[in-house]
Order: C-alpha cells, then structure tokens, then sequence
C-alpha cells in the first residue's frame, strides 16, 4: 500500500507540473505553406474561392469521396458555406465559411472540427513576374486547454504534409486551366509602322512617369518640326528581370524622318503576324493580361518572335474612369 501510495503520489505531481508547464506553451497554432504557380492569380484564386472545386484538389476531400457535403449561402466568396460528414476519423466532421474574399489577393475562412478548437484559415495571392504565390495558412486557438496545448506541439507536422499536397495539386490544375481573364486573344496582322522613342530602363515605381515625362518630350519635338501623331501611344518591352524594364516608349508619325536628336529616335518597326488582346482597366493591374498571353502562348505551343508592346487606346486626361481604359497588348509570333 505504501508503494502504491507513493507512484500515485508521483503520478499526481507529474499531472500537476504537466498542467503547469501546459500554462507556458503557445495557446495559439499558426501553419503556412507556399508554392508559386504560373498561371493568372484569377485561376487559383476561383479554384479556391467556390467549394465546389475543391474535390479536384483538396487532400481531405480526396481521402473519403463517399463523405457527406452540403454547400450552403452564396455560391461562391464571402457567406459561402461547406459542411461535410464523415466516418473516417482522418476527415470526421466539421464545417468552413468564407468570410472576406478580396478579388485575386485574399481569402479568409472560418473552420470547425467537431468538437475541436475553432480555427481562422485563408489563403494569399502574391502577384509575380509571369506567376503568383499561393500561401495557404491555418491558425488555431488552443485557450487553456491543457491537452490542447501538448496537441498544438504535433499539430503543425500534422498539417504541413496535408498543405503541401493541396498546393501541389492546386497548381497542376491552376496551370492546365484556360485563361480565365474576360477578353479575347486574337491573332493579327500588323501593318509596318514608324514612331519616334526614347529607350531607358525603369522599375514598376518609375515607369509611370518617365512614361509621361518621355512622351511629352516627344510631342514637344514633334510640334517643333511640324510631325503628326499617326495613332495611340506605345510602350515596347524589350526585356525585364529583377523588376527592370528595357523599355522604349514612343509615338508613332505618319511620315519617315531624318532625326539628330540624342535621345529621341526614329524606328520603323517591320510588321508581321502577333497575338493581341484588348485590355481594360488601370495600368498597375496590366501585368494580368500579359500573364494571360503567355498561358495562351504556352498552351497552344506558340513562339514569341520579337518583344512585345503596349498601345494606350484611351486617354486617361479625357477619361477618369479606369476601369473604361482600354490598352491593347500585342505580342509578335511566328
């Protein structure tokens, strides 16, 4: 009995410091996971933002195909509800709710797990060069639980492998899914054409006023040497890497000229067969549409022949109206 009394002593004061370590442990669980996908943000972002894509990729949803779902609320984005049933503990039962969903940039949700703590999850969408990150991430709120906390320790092993998985298999449909921008891509023939330009390299930050500044440089020479302007303004991207451009901006005229000018130059530009897409929207936003060509060129094994170039359509002096600016992007191919 003494012995007895003596382990069941121990045994107490192993539960005792274990609470009380418990006390010290995080109460909260963040897990994040990235992967970058090249395709549009739009494309992930709608495989994500409607429940009813997620068979195609999500890892729980493909443990047990025979589980019981129930969508609920708005069809897609913010009040969309999925509720789902199962027998396998793997999956058991629970429920999401997308409580904010900001166009092609975040996604937020709230989760349940049966009887488990509730948890905020959501999803980010990073805008690239030619592709977007994706980083799912999940946190979870243990409160005092003493069991919770030692469960939170391994929860994050738990998951990670689970998040992985879902990204990968986010991206093999994101990048195998048509574009999913709202205009059309047509094939062309460009006319050969003559413009006057000034070529420098720019950041994202600085190529909208050296845009203005170099332009109205241009006009001011053009009204000096009696030069008409022979249609929209253009922007040629010559190369881009580490977020610099080579570009060359410039107006096309309607008349071949010999120029002396340091800066400014004559070009005439050889036309030929391209790819051309009508953009509306801000500026900022563009680099979408030429992500969009380049899935485009992608999937129907297309080759670029030469570099592409913007044509500024609308006048944003007479047109406040972003979203009515209209931009056509031309990408020449062989």
């Amino acid at each position: 009995m003494k012995a007895l009394k003596t382990v069941l002593i121990v045994l107490g004061a192993v539960i005792v410091l274990m609470i009380i370590i418990s006390f010290f442990l995080p109460s909260t669980v963040r897990v994040e996971r990235s992967i970058v996908i090249k395709s549009p943000a739009c494309i992930p972002f709608d495989q994500v933002n409607n429940f009813h894509n997620w068979d195609a990729w999500s890892p729980w949803n493909k443990i047990d195909t025979a589980m019981k779902k129930t969508y609920e609320g708005a069809e897609s984005g913010d009040g969309a509800i999925f509720k789902w049933d199962s027998k396998n503990k793997n999956v058991g039962t629970g429920s999401m709710q997308i409580t904010k969903a900001v166009k092609e940039s975040l996604i937020e949700m709230k989760l349940n797990f049966g009887n488990e703590p509730s948890s905020e999850s959501g999803f980010r969408f990073e805008d690239m060069k030619d592709s977007v990150k994706v980083s799912w991430y999940i946190v979870t709120h243990l409160g005092w639980n003493p069991i919770a906390r030692y469960f939170g320790l391994a929860m994050g092993k738990m998951i990670i492998p689970d998040f992985d998985k879902g990204l990968k298999d986010l991206k093999a449909i994101s990048e195998t899914k048509p574009c999913c921008m709202k205009y059309k891509i047509e094939e062309t023939t460009v006319k050969t054409f003559m413009f006057l330009s000034i070529r420098d390299t720019c950041t994202t930050k600085t190529i909208g006023p050296k845009m203005g500044r170099f332009l109205g440089e241009i006009m001011a020479y053009m009204g000096k040497n009696g030069l008409k302007q022979a249609s929209p303004p253009i922007t040629i991207y010559h190369k881009y890497e580490e977020n610099i451009f080579d570009v060359e901006m410039g107006i096309p005229i309607d008349k071949t000229i010999n120029i002396k000018d340091k800066k400014i130059k004559f070009t005439e530009y050889k036309g030929g067969k391209a790819l051309v897409a009508q953009y509306y929207g801000p500026y900022e936003k563009i680099g979408d549409a030429h992500k969009m060509m380049m899935h485009h060129i992608d999937e129907h094994g297309l080759k670029v022949n030469g570099a592409c170039w913007e044509e500024y359509v609308t006048d944003p002096s007479t047109e406040k109206d972003s979203s009515k600016w209209l931009t056509k992007i031309y990408y020449p191919i062989e």
